[in-house]
């Protein structure tokens, strides 16, 4: 079978998040990193990434953090602050997150892992019915 690696992440109120390496069967710590998120003390949140998990750490900007290709990734979201996130799946959206920002609900997916990650704001001259990607 296919061994992967169990993580500790550990946000902590000065923006920093920890990462260690937790054996499987020793339960030992090793290979413990520090990234700099923000500022803003860091909130974890559970979360799927190509029906993998995930999380997803929020501080001054959204990070989110998951295994691609046998890689760990930490990637930055170009998107405005969040406050809370969970996953979320429809029809529509099988792998996404609804994430909360002030009174406004967003959904959000991340459709390519492995790439860079962007928002486009499009301003619409009318109330749209359907979309069609």
């Amino acid at each position: 079978g296919e061994e992967s690696e169990l993580f500790l992440h550990i946000g902590l109120s000065n923006g920093v998040l920890l990462r260690t390496v937790v054996d499987g069967i020793t339960g030992q710590l090793s290979d413990s990193r520090s990234r700099i998120l923000g500022t803003k003390p860091i909130k974890l949140f559970k979360t799927i990434f190509n029906q993998q998990r995930g999380l997803c750490a929020l501080s001054n900007r959204p990070w989110v953090c998951y295994n691609y290709l046998h890689k760990y990734v930490a990637a930055p979201l170009s998107y405005e602050p969040l406050e809370f996130v969970s996953s979320f799946c429809s029809e529509q959206c099988p792998e996404g997150m609804a994430a909360l920002v002030g009174i406004n609900l967003k959904i959000i997916t991340i459709s390519r892992l492995g790439e860079l990650f962007s928002q486009q704001l499009m301003p619409l001259s009318y109330t749209p019915r359907k979309m069609v990607l």
